[in-house]
């Protein structure tokens, strides 16, 4: 299961979190969890980079706005960070995408299918808290149109 990383925690609590679940993963001391903390400002940059999209925006401009793109690319290929977004359609619903988008923890604890792309790529899929419900279900209907 992911854990996800949301809009304002503390970087102390993200590092907890992150520490806890590779230190099991991988059996690493907490002096290397200390240094490889130091490197997660880095991993988080997709956070930082989000802006709140322009009311009233289209769900490209959604999609951009949130950078999506810094893991999933600019045209929706999907990189070493996360999968691609092409053919949604074939497994999601408009509604439940943008839920998911939204916030997408229960659905890691009950989808086999996403807990794997989970363990795949190597950054978790962020929670959108910040997006309304509109913005939300215009950015699934993007997703779902490629």
């Amino acid at each position: 299961m992911g854990w996800i990383v949301r809009t304002g925690s503390r970087v102390e609590e993200v590092c907890r979190l992150w520490s806890e679940r590779y230190a099991q993963a991988m059996f690493i001391s907490k002096v290397q969890i200390a240094c490889l903390s130091l490197t997660l400002p880095l991993v988080l940059g997709a956070c930082a980079m989000r802006k709140q999209p322009p009311v009233g925006a289209t769900g490209a401009e959604i999609y951009d706005a949130s950078a999506c793109a810094s893991c999933h690319g600019g045209s929706l290929e999907g990189s070493s960070s996360g999968p691609p977004l092409l053919g949604l359609s074939a497994v999601w619903e408009r509604r439940e995408l943008g839920l998911f988008i939204g916030d997408p923890e229960p659905y890691f604890e009950r989808d086999e299918r996403l807990q794997k792309l989970d363990a795949d790529f190597s950054s978790n899929m962020l929670e959108y808290s910040n997006l309304s419900p509109n913005e939300l279900d215009r950015l699934a209907g993007f997703l779902l149109s490629h």
